[in-house]
């Protein structure tokens, strides 16, 4: 195996800039990229002058490695020989299980991009295994690769091949070559560089967290570009050194989060001086970084960019007033929306540009969080999209308070959620990874702000999990508890539930009874016509799959409704309570009748000999509000019982046929005049 050079050899570090007419081929998921050289690298001088190592030499494929040159004795020809490592790792093989190391070796190559009739690429490349070296003349500051072509135009009637030959990749333990190729490589040293040192790591010290305020402008890029002025919030973190005199900063100005520390020193005024020119941030890729400084800018809010001033100052100075940290030195002039300010800012390396935001009035004012106990949250509403693979949405609101009024500290206050049976809900990483969650959690940071977690909005999206069919999360209830913890002690609130509302079903105005025809036959039927009121007594509308009949017979008992029977209008097992929504054949609910039939074979025997009754049942949740029992006397009279009941008698019954002539027995279909004792009386239909 070769040996990769990961770090810089010691020697005069100097930046050698790309230049644009240098190309490069790469494979790009299945098509072919094409691409200008750009950027800049680093390279080490060495052995007074003969040696030149460079960093990432081979466009388009930084490692972070470095390959040996030498010079020769007039400075004119830099020669690298191939075969040298950029990249080493391992990998194994599926067959065998056995792991094998490899590395990437530079090579030189030859290429072509085939673009056939249907328009898709290939790249292929073979190793021209006779050359063993790469040589760059060298004239003055600007380095050429030798020996190299690329982007040759071959025409063909209906495909193109571009050929190159160059400086390419391949793979030491199977010899094949890499999708990649670059050409006409130039190089031209910019001089001596210094890298900028940034400290990444958090330094030694008792950490102290302050709240940030104050106000910064920024330079804002989205679908257009604008000036924006905010004030400042969030978390600062700073370390107070174990001499009592070394401060440190992390992510000193606000709208810049680095993940990087500022060093200063405190005196004995309570002053902290942080020196100009401290790298905030570093980037290989660019060879540039951010320096931090005291800045000037001017900018209208409706401007795309700022105009800015030079540095101002040699140092950053903070005052130290009990537990608060202010930024000195600050200021702006705001008139209408122009802006003039003086502040907190940084200057790039490379081109002493301004960065886009700049900060005034700063002030760090010392955080102090104790376990509170949290309010209870509010439920709201849940929201149910009813599919297989829908979601669902619970809406709450968490109080950011203790259970005094105190405000709680955000990065402290964590939730749960309950089921039914209160069983806690782990939120997987495998739904809710796009939200930020990385693990199974059933307790989760308030901070994740993101997707389907919205707690600071008042708000979690639910995702259906089951494939088989319909089935919601939380069937009678949900619940949500808020935690504070600091510093390992848990402090919750109670559970709050939200309950799935239970609709208190309406009471159904009664039904009304119209006819009772028999068809006179040993085999025949019977119809009893009627009309169910799709409403309730306020006459509000009923839900029609809410609501549900019954029947029944002369002496008050319900009739049972068989599957034997009634199977083919729908009944699949024998019912006293017939849903309404059963419209076939025999039972025709929402046109007012229904079919009896006759079940005795040895002589003519009607199902209802006096009377016929009809209630209706609302149902909702399993809750049955019912109507009176409405009947149908068939012979015109009610029974015996019926009259005692209601203390008045007969006084007389008349007969008339179906044009108003009266009869003195009923014959055929009668209409039958019950007049009673107290005046009132009743009509009903008699067949004889």
């Amino acid at each position: 195996m070769a040996n990769v050079a990961t770090t810089q050899p010691e020697g005069t570090l100097v930046l050698l800039k790309r230049g644009n007419e240098g190309g490069y081929l790469y494979d790009n998921n299945g098509s072919v990229g094409i691409a200008n050289q750009s950027g800049s690298v680093l390279a080490v001088i060495t052995d007074e002058g003969k040696t030149m190592w460079i960093k990432d030499i081979v466009a388009g494929a930084a490692t972070g490695a470095w390959v040996k040159g030498d010079i020769n004795e007039d400075g004119t020809i830099l020669t690298v020989e191939l075969g040298q490592s950029i990249y080493h790792d391992t990998y194994t093989d599926e067959a065998t299980g056995e792991e094998i190391e490899y590395d990437v070796l530079l090579g030189w190559s030859n290429s072509q991009i085939i673009t056939g009739d249907d328009g898709s690429e290939a790249l292929e490349v073979t190793r021209d295994e006779d050359v063993t070296k790469v040589e760059f003349s060298i004239d003055g500051d600007v380095l050429t690769m030798l020996g190299s072509q690329g982007a040759t135009v071959i025409d063909a009637s209906d495909h193109s091949c571009y050929e190159a030959t160059g400086l390419g990749l391949y793979y030491s333990h199977n010899m094949e070559t890499l999708g990649f190729i670059n050409w006409n490589t130039t190089f031209t040293n910019e001089g001596p560089f210094e890298v900028l040192p940034v400290i990444t790591e958090q330094p030694e010290g008792d950490l102290v967290l302050y709240n940030r305020s104050g106000n910064s402008l920024a330079l804002v890029s989205g679908w257009w570009t604008y000036i924006s002025s905010r004030e400042q919030t969030g978390k600062v973190e700073v370390i107070y050194a174990p001499d009592g005199k070394t401060v440190y900063i992390k992510d000193i100005t606000y709208d810049h989060a680095f993940n990087t520390w500022v060093k200063g020193e405190l005196d004995e005024q309570g002053l902290i001086h942080i020196p100009a020119g401290q790298c905030i941030y570093w980037s290989d890729e660019y060879m540039g970084g951010v320096v931090l400084t005291m800045g000037n800018a001017t900018a209208s809010l409706y401007d795309s960019n700022f105009t800015s001033a030079a540095p101002l100052d040699d140092e950053i100075v903070f005052l130290v007033d009990g537990e608060t940290l202010t930024l000195q030195g600050t200021s702006a002039t705001i008139n209408g929306l122009n802006y003039d300010v003086t502040g907190l800012t940084g200057f790039w390396s490379d081109d002493n540009s301004m960065m886009t935001s700049i900060d005034w009035n700063t002030t760090l004012t010392e955080v102090h969080i104790s376990p509170a106990v949290p309010a209870d949250p509010a439920v709201i509403s849940w929201e149910d999209k009813g599919s297989e693979n829908g979601n669902s949405r619970f809406n709450f609101t968490i109080n950011m308070e203790d259970v005094d009024g105190n405000p709680l500290d955000a990065d402290h206050v964590y939730y749960s959620i309950y089921t039914d049976d209160d069983q806690i809900f782990t939120f997987e990483a495998s739904t809710y990874s796009s939200s930020g969650i990385t693990e199974d959690m059933t307790e989760v940071p308030y901070s994740l702000q993101n997707w389907d977690l919205h707690p600071s909005a008042g708000y979690i999206f639910f995702y259906r999990t089951n494939a088989d069919g319909y089935e919601t999360f939380f069937n009678e209830r949900i619940g949500i508890q808020v935690h504070y913890i600091v510093d390992g002690v848990k402090n919750s609130s109670n559970i709050v539930y939200w309950y799935r509302p239970i609709a208190v079903p309406a009471m159904p105005a009664n039904p009304e009874v119209k006819d009772w025809y028999d068809s006179g036959s040993e085999s025949g039927y019977s119809t009893f016509s009627f009309t169910i009121n799709l409403q309730d007594v306020d006459g509000n509308p009923l839900v029609k799959e809410n609501v549900f009949y019954s029947i029944y017979t002369d002496d008050d008992q319900i009739f049972t409704f068989t599957a034997e029977r009634y199977g083919d209008s729908g009944v699949q097992e024998d019912m006293t309570l017939v849903p309404y929504i059963i419209q076939a054949m025999d039972l025709h609910p929402n046109t007012g009748y229904i079919y009896f039939y006759r079940t005795n074979a040895e002589g003519y025997e009607t199902f209802f000999n006096e009377r016929i009754g009809i209630q209706v049942h609302y149902i909702v949740d399993g809750i049955d509000n019912a109507t009176d029992i409405v009947y149908w006397y068939l012979n015109g009279n009610p029974s015996a019982i019926d009259e005692v009941n209601d203390c008045k008698s007969v006084a007389s019954v008349r007969y008339y046929n179906l044009a108003g002539q009266e009869m003195a027995q009923p014959e055929g279909i009668t209409i039958q005049v019950t007049t009673y004792t107290d005046g009132s009386t009743r009509t009903a239909k008699v067949v004889k």
